[in-house]
């Protein structure tokens, strides 16, 4: 006998199907008698099985549900349809019902079907499109049955209820914007008067959803010759604007803010949706306006724009929008981040680019340009690199001197930020001084640059912090020329007696590099164990005592943490 087995009891097939048939019908008569449960029970007929099945059909076909007004039996009418048209349109699927039982349940959608077309096509103004779709693949031609079904949809209700209904209809969907745009592609001229321009400026979301799309389907249909036909004697600047605004982001447009609103102008700049994904040369005017106006981040994005079409940009036009950020009025999540970041990596990449321009726009845009995500604030780090006057300038920006005995006055929001902006810089610091624009390391210039930072920083009482920051960044100084993994000059340094808060920093950030891990059991941590002995062995051999002892003291941490893990359970928290 077939069974099913769990635990220490045994279920037959037929105990277990039994038990199914009962909670099936449980759940039959519990949404019989609420409305809400039915609605929930209809999108999983096709797990029902009989009897539940037929006897669920047969109640939605009562006069039970008939008489129910068509306002609240719409909910169960809609989840039939789109029941039947899942099923109709993967009719291939394994899941899906035989086409019998898929008519028994259309023809009950048809039976329960409102009469109201406000009610009856509010379904196809739904925020799921996809489900309207009738069959698999083809989507654009479905796409556009569906904007023709809608438009059909809004003219009839134009018909029954003219257009205060159809503003009535779009308050009950969830996509007003496709109301207006059907009402567009329906509308005749005396549908101009109801909207323009007295709804361009109406206050709402719901009445400026339906009125771009009317406007954006009546302009598609008709062109500019619609646009400069409309009577605008009596309009104000700001209907003209709000106008303009509803118009595709292109020159054509741009000429005609500046026609009708003069020494205006301004109104659209700042309320335009800069959207240049249809533009390429016109781009460079764009962001000019842009910037003019108090848009920098919209000029962000058609810059962005501009690199993805490679076309020529100008270097100040990048400047001003990247240095005009922090002063914009624009709401703060319009920054994208990545066209920012892109576009910084482009003046990184420009040998044409200022230096001096791109210190100022790293250290405004410094915690974007983190190494984690392919961005690096690639200028501040070669100064910090370069010179050691900039280098201790930052470390007395973040940290107290030794010398200080007084607790210092109390520090302003400005100094925090300029502190915690400066910590972040130290951090995440991966150009080693000695480090070249062209990336060859030059040990003579790191001596030169270590000489100066210590004495400058031993002054001002930062010494012993300033060899923790060098330490850290000295991790990722190169292999030496002759095959030892790192360069003896940079090993020598280490090796000196009175920097042992340079070698600890230099340690830790090796540990540090490893980056997150889990599970080895202790396999991993072995292996780094043995890499470092070798690796102090080899630095031994070259008469570096210190910096071998250091290395095996991290080795020996990994041999702790070998055994740590070798006995971890590693499905405890």
């Amino acid at each position: 006998m077939d069974t099913l087995s769990g635990g220490n009891s045994t279920v037959t097939n037929k105990d277990y199907f039994e038990q199914v048939r009962i909670y099936s019908s449980l759940a039959v008569q519990i949404a019989k008698t609420d409305l809400e449960k039915l609605g929930q029970l209809v999108t999983q007929l096709d797990d029902l099985p009989d009897p539940a099945f037929s006897e669920i059909i047969h109640h939605l076909s009562s006069e039970e549900i008939s008489d129910i007004s068509e306002n609240e039996r719409l909910h169960v009418w809609e989840t039939l349809t789109d029941f039947v048209s899942k099923h109709r349109k993967f009719s291939d699927a394994k899941w899906a019902l035989p086409t019998t039982e898929v008519d028994k349940i259309a023809k009950v959608a048809d039976s329960i079907q409102p009469s109201s077309p406000d009610l009856i096509h509010r379904r196809l103004f739904g925020s799921h499109e996809v489900e309207l779709y009738e069959e698999k693949g083809n989507y654009e031609e479905q796409s556009r049955r569906i904007a023709d079904r809608r438009t059909r949809a809004v003219e009839e209700i134009l018909e029954v209820s003219g257009i205060d209904g159809v503003i009535n209809f779009s308050r009950s969907v969830e996509l007003p914007l496709e109301v207006g745009l059907a009402l567009g592609r329906a509308a005749q001229t005396d549908q101009d008067v109801y909207f323009l321009p007295d709804k361009l400026t109406a206050e709402g979301k719901l009445l400026k959803d339906v009125t771009y799309g009317y406007v954006w389907s009546r302009f598609h249909a008709k062109g500019w010759e619609w646009v400069d036909k409309l009577e605008r004697k009596h309009w104000t600047d700001q209907q003209k604007t709000a106008l303009l605004v509803y118009l595709p982001f292109t020159k054509e447009t741009w000429q005609r803010a500046k026609s009708l609103l003069g020494e205006n102008e301004s109104l659209y700049w700042k309320a335009a949706d800069a959207r240049p994904y249809q533009l390429k040369e016109e781009l460079r005017e764009a962001v000019e306006k842009l910037v003019q106006y108090g848009r920098p981040r919209a000029a962000i994005q058609c810059l962005k724009w501009m690199l993805y079409e490679k076309t020529e940009i100008s270097l100040d036009h990048a400047y001003q929008a990247l240095l005009s950020c922090p002063t914009s009025e624009e709401p703060p999540q319009s920054l994208d981040q990545h066209d920012t970041t892109e576009l910084i990596k482009w003046l990184q990449q420009n040998s044409q680019a200022d230096k001096e321009t791109l210190l100022q726009i790293e250290w405004i845009y410094l915690p974007l340009l983190d190494h984690h995500f392919g961005n690096a604030p690639v200028t501040l780090e070669q100064r910090l690199a370069d010179d050691p006057a900039f280098f201790c300038e930052v470390i007395r920006t973040v940290f107290r001197s030794e010398k200080e005995e007084k607790d210092p006055a109390e520090i302003t929001e400005g100094r925090k930020q300029l502190a915690s902006q400066a910590f972040g810089l130290l951090y995440h610091w991966r150009t080693p001084p000695g480090t070249q624009p062209n990336g060859i390391f030059d040990v003579s210039k790191l001596r030169e640059w270590m000489v100066k930072a210590k004495i400058s920083c031993e002054e001002t009482g930062h010494l012993q912090i300033a060899l923790d920051q060098i330490g850290k960044v000295l991790a990722h100084s190169p292999a030496d020329a002759s095959g030892l993994w790192i360069h003896k000059g940079v090993a020598e340094m280490l090796n000196e007696k009175d920097v042992d808060a340079m070698r600890s920093a230099f340690t830790v950030e090796l540990f540090n590099m490893r980056g997150t891990f889990w599970g080895s059991k202790g396999e991993q941590e072995k292996k780094l164990a043995l890499s470092y002995r070798e690796k102090a062995e080899a630095v031994e051999k070259e008469g570096y005592i210190r910096l071998a002892a250091s290395l095996r003291g991290l080795a020996d941490s990994y041999d702790r943490d070998a055994e740590r893990e070798a006995s971890r359970d590693l499905l405890e928290d």
